[in-house]
């Protein structure tokens, strides 16, 4: 493919996904009494190298979860020039154990099918993008990763979603 073909591609991609991320990072702040105890920080995109200590902890190892987004499908809606976008989300908390657990707890507490999402680019006179359906695929599970390895057992809770929302075309 060439540079002139890619210059042609929206950012539509990379922009749903800041829009998607920023809405879950709004659901997420909602909770301020439960999750940060486990996790100090919002969901962020990349995993990190290592494990975090913030300031007043002492050396208690708090969790952080990671956002993974893939494009499930994106067609055309109606003739009026929207598109259906759905994206497959994945909430990884990662911990020890128990924290691993509790960040799964509030995952599950937090982002069900009653979840709704508000994207920070909708434009008031097309209400578009506009958030459709946040559509568990099941619970949270719970298993050790094995890619982490930092002086104790690192634990994942992973949740997974099916997004739907409405953009413009």
């Amino acid at each position: 493919m060439s540079q002139a073909a890619l210059a042609t591609v929206p950012a539509i991609f990379d922009d749903v996904d800041n829009d998607t991320l920023a809405a879950i990072q709004a659901v997420w702040a909602s909770d301020n009494a439960y999750l940060p105890q486990y996790c100090p920080q919002p969901p962020r995109v990349q995993r990190l190298k290592e494990p975090i200590v913030p300031a007043g902890f002492g050396t208690t190892v708090k969790g952080y979860v990671g956002v993974e987004f893939v494009l499930e499908s994106r067609d055309l809606w109606d003739t009026g020039g929207t598109w259906r976008d759905v994206r497959r989300i994945t909430l990884k908390g990662y911990g020890v154990k128990a924290v691993a657990q509790a960040i799964g707890q509030g995952m599950l507490a937090l982002f069900n099918r009653l979840t709704v999402l508000s994207y920070p680019s909708t434009d008031p006179t097309t209400n578009l993008p506009r958030f459709y359906r946040w559509w568990p695929e099941g619970g949270v599970t719970l298993k050790e990763d094995d890619e982490v390895k930092v002086a104790q057992d690192i634990w994942r809770a992973e949740l997974v979603a099916l997004v739907t929302s409405i953009r413009p075309a």
